[in-house]
């Protein structure tokens, strides 16, 4: 499973691939012109095409974005498990270590917080 720094990883990815795909690619009339073909069943065609195309490149801009915000909420959720879990572990240390080894404890062991979901990792 990934780590946090993992997942900040991959959103720093994910972030940088569409802002490259934005700045590369851009409006398809950038690269072809207002006027390159006019009129016409074909000029109908390659508006249609050049319009499909800029709805494509915005979802794939859009969804790198979303799996982008995806990965920096896992990774906060990963920060927090992890924070969670060092205090667990603070607090275990605390409680075997303040009663001599011959007594019994009494009261009760300091609770393991529950992993979020499958897939945080620490």
């Amino acid at each position: 499973m990934p780590t946090s720094h993992e997942f900040d990883h991959a959103a720093a990815l994910y972030d940088q691939v569409a802002s490259d795909i934005a700045t590369v690619l851009g409006p398809p009339t950038a690269l072809l012109g207002v006027e390159t073909v006019s009129g016409g069943m074909l000029g109908l065609v390659v508006d249609a095409t050049i319009d499909a195309a800029t709805a494509n490149v915005a979802t794939c801009i859009r969804d790198l974005q979303d799996s982008a915000a995806l990965c920096r909420q896992r990774a906060e959720a990963c920060r927090q498990f992890a924070a969670e879990m060092a205090t667990y572990h603070q607090a275990l240390d605390q409680w075997s270590t303040e009663i001599p080894p011959d007594r019994v404890r009494l009261d009760s062991r300091p609770a393991r917080p529950n992993k979020p979901a499958i897939w945080v990792e620490v």
